[in-house]
């Protein structure tokens, strides 16, 4: 739960942060031969996480003109005139507008590059093009949905199983006579190295396409597992999970990349919240798996095990549907039409060279990780705004991280609940989460909308920061409420982690959004940044909440959570209101 994932955007997306680039600027990148490098950016949300959510940067295989497109299909966006004109004008105005648009982007003249001297012709997608069935955008739609599902799917279970281990440390400290603490570090390294195998998995998924690093990825995730499930001693456990987890990332940084490589507009950002919602949900519902194999498989010095087993099914099913599913990389796609041009022109003695955006692109695998690890680096050393977003974030998480073992404390050690029920109790905090993904991509998603028509057009990323700051002063009242009401009936508890829930998720996906439109084609980077700070961070936090509980008391324990949570009310509120100061003073933000 601590990583998220990257978005590539090439084009505006009222509901994911495009950058605010002036329409000459992006023009000049849109000329023949240029490649327009841009980072992963973050969803509006979603997801990434996620988890944080590290990238590298990407050549835009469609550059379009960003601010343009979005301010044409706006009622007398930039024409200056009050309404009675913009009738009598802006027909005339966007007609205008519009054959300029499709002169720039019209497919019927092949753009040209010179390669060591060869005139080329550059192989692209036309975005107008709706029969092109190569482009992964015009692919069916219950196509796309099915493999944005798959790869979503493949997160939730990489999280979920995060989780899902703590159930069983108990047993594994007992069968194996070593101490709490260490029984837990195989979830710690599992959940540290969510932060530092984003880094080599999201630049593999660059130069080397999706499918094979999701196949990759998940083939080693499972074969991992198997060694958790055959393991006799806890050094064995905790190798395999942190390798498993170290190689296993790869749909956690990549996944939201996919959404964007098949879909555009309201449908990018609903795949993408789904995206997000999935794998933050993972470790909500982990418990419940651990809980019930703890609870019913007997005899318990093996049943265990039955954990990983599940993990290595659900891991072979995974990587069976990856290896069946088609690449979706804009980039690869191109460069596979361009080598079959080339072979074809070549067979029929015509001669005519064919290269892609990414033929030309000459950054290898160990550059793009360089690139990606200085980069994240350089975002916490010299960005403040990355580093307290990164806080903010590692302190919501943080709790949820400490809930783990709060929960039991409270509704197995006051209710009386099982094993089971106790991993049951973590659906409040699950369905407080689906709430509010559901209300930012309705009601949020228009209203976010309404902004942006209101700033002519214009977005901006303190217009996230507002629900933020409602989120963030909510926040320590589910605290209080979830510590305060577990003398009464079970179900008051449970009603405060709804609310948690729902502003944990609220802050986590204005946070992304905030940096993907602050950092813009450094966004990638940030999340990076992100990523590191609180990986490193939660997964320690189990080490130390049992003792936390047990020593200050339900009441107290909670109460410092949310003194915490108050003192951090001021990051969202400090954005909003000097937002544009802080950018203005950094080299690395969109001014």
């Amino acid at each position: 739960m601590s990583s998220f994932t990257s978005t590539h955007q090439t084009a505006f997306d009222p509901t994911l942060a495009d950058q605010d680039l002036d329409v000459e600027k992006q023009e000049q990148l849109n000329q023949p031969g240029q490649i327009h490098e841009t980072d992963a950016t973050g969803t509006l949300s979603p997801g990434a996480t996620s988890f944080g959510v590290s990238g590298t940067t990407t050549p835009d295989y469609n550059t379009r003109s960003v601010r343009t497109s979005f301010q044409t299909s706006l009622p007398g966006r930039g024409s200056g005139l009050d309404s009675d004109d913009e009738e009598k004008h802006g027909k005339a105005s966007s007609e205008d507008e519009t054959k300029r648009v499709e002169q720039q982007q019209s497919p019927s003249q092949p753009k040209y590059v010179d390669v060591d001297g060869q005139k080329s012709i550059l192989v692209e997608f036309d975005p107008k093009d709706k029969d092109d069935l190569e482009n992964p955008k015009n692919w069916p739609k219950r196509k796309r949905l099915g493999i944005s599902l798959m790869v979503a799917s493949n997160a939730f279970l990489v999280s979920c199983f995060a989780s899902a281990y703590l159930d069983v440390a108990p047993v594994l400290a007992a069968i194996w006579d070593t101490s709490a603490t260490v029984s837990k570090l195989p979830f710690t390294f599992y959940v540290i190295c969510w932060g530092f195998g984003p880094l080599l998995l999201a630049p593999a998924g660059e130069a080397l396409g999706r499918k094979w690093v999701y196949v990759f990825s998940s083939f080693m995730w499972t074969v991992f597992h198997v060694g958790a499930a055959r393991a006799e001693n806890m050094a064995t456990m905790i190798v395999v999970r942190t390798l498993a987890s170290f190689f296993g990332t790869a749909s956690m940084v990549n996944g939201s990349a996919t959404a964007v490589d098949l879909f555009e507009g309201v449908e990018r950002a609903g795949m993408i919240s789904l995206y997000c919602l999935l794998v933050f949900l993972g470790p909500i519902l982990g418990p419940i798996v651990g809980g019930y194999v703890v609870e019913y498989a007997t005899p318990i010095q093996d049943g265990w095990r039955w954990i990983f087993y599940a993990a290595i099914i659900a891991g072979t099913a995974v990587t069976v549907a990856h290896a069946i599913a088609p690449e979706t990389h804009e980039g690869i796609i191109l460069s596979r039409k361009a080598k079959r041009l080339r072979e074809e022109s070549a067979k029929n003695g015509e001669g005519t060279n064919y290269v892609s955006a990414m033929d030309l692109d000459n950054m290898g695998l160990l550059e793009r990780f360089k690139k990606a690890t200085v980069g994240a680096l350089r975002m916490i050393v010299l960005e403040p705004a990355v580093l307290g977003m990164s806080i903010w974030q590692t302190t919501v998480l943080g709790v949820v991280y400490i809930f783990f073992e709060g929960f039991p404390h409270v509704f197995q050690g006051q209710y009386g609940f099982t094993p089971g029920q106790v991993g049951l109790s973590f659906i409040g905090i699950g369905i407080g989460m689906i709430s509010c993904c559901l209300w930012t991509t309705s009601f949020g998603m228009k209203r976010y909308v309404a902004k942006i028509i209101k700033n002519k057009g214009v977005p901006t990323p303190e217009m996230h920061m507002d629900m933020a700051c409602i989120y963030a002063c909510a926040l320590p009242i589910s605290l209080l409420w979830f510590g305060y009401s577990t003398r009464t009936h079970w179900i008051c508890p449970i009603i405060g982690s709804v609310l948690y829930g729902y502003c944990m998720i609220g802050i986590l996906l204005a946070s992304f959004s905030y940096t993907t439109f602050a950092y813009g084609p450094l966004s990638a980077s940030a999340f990076a940044a992100q990523s590191l700070i609180r990986s490193c961070s939660t997964g320690t936090f189990p080490l130390f909440g049992t003792a936390f509980y047990n020593n200050l008391g339900t009441e107290n324990a909670t109460l410092i959570l949310a003194c915490v949570s108050i003192a951090e009310i001021a990051i969202p509120f400090v954005l909003w209101k000097y937002g544009p100061q802080i950018r203005k003073r950094s080299k690395m933000s969109v001014k």
